[in-house]
């Protein structure tokens, strides 16, 4: 099987953002570094954001062609949709998080909320995860709709 017919146009691309963002996430978070890692996140968050956007509209039209090439598939095409709109609407919120403890960090009056960073880098990770599924999920489903013997006689 060929991944010109399972790769789409800005996949990898989005992947590799959103393998930088987990790596990111993934650094050692230290009482005294929380501004210039929220930082950092919210840079990769971006990016990922710019990615999303145009890819979120091809996995539309992939959707569409999974329920066309099988019909039978049209619940799972459906369940894809909804999983990748809970992805986005969730995105907001780990920006404003990301924000919040941004500005927590930078006032001079409280302390470095670094235990709410952890906690922060937790959905940061669960939810690119997440997103990281969903592209498989829908790979998965997009060669099943082309290729399964749906033991149709020709």
């Amino acid at each position: 099987m060929s991944d010109a017919v399972t790769e789409q146009p800005g996949e990898a691309e989005l992947l590799r953002k959103l393998g930088e963002l987990e790596k990111e996430a993934r650094d050692p978070l230290v009482p005294g570094d929380l501004d210039p890692w929220c930082r950092r996140i919210l840079e990769k968050l971006d990016a990922v954001d710019r990615l999303w956007q145009p890819f979120r509209r091809n996995q539309e039209e992939v959707n569409e062609q999974i329920v066309t090439s099988d019909p039978e598939l049209a619940r799972r095409a459906e369940l894809l949709q909804r999983k990748r709109r809970d992805l986005r609407e969730r995105h907001p919120d780990l920006r404003r998080i990301g924000r919040e403890l941004l500005a927590a960090s930078e006032s001079e009056t409280s302390r470095e909320p670094t235990k709410e960073g952890r906690v922060w880098r937790n959905q940061l990770l669960e939810w690119a995860g997440e997103c990281r599924k969903l592209e498989e999920e829908q790979r998965t489903w997009l060669v099943e709709s082309l290729y399964r013997d749906r033991g149709e006689v020709g």
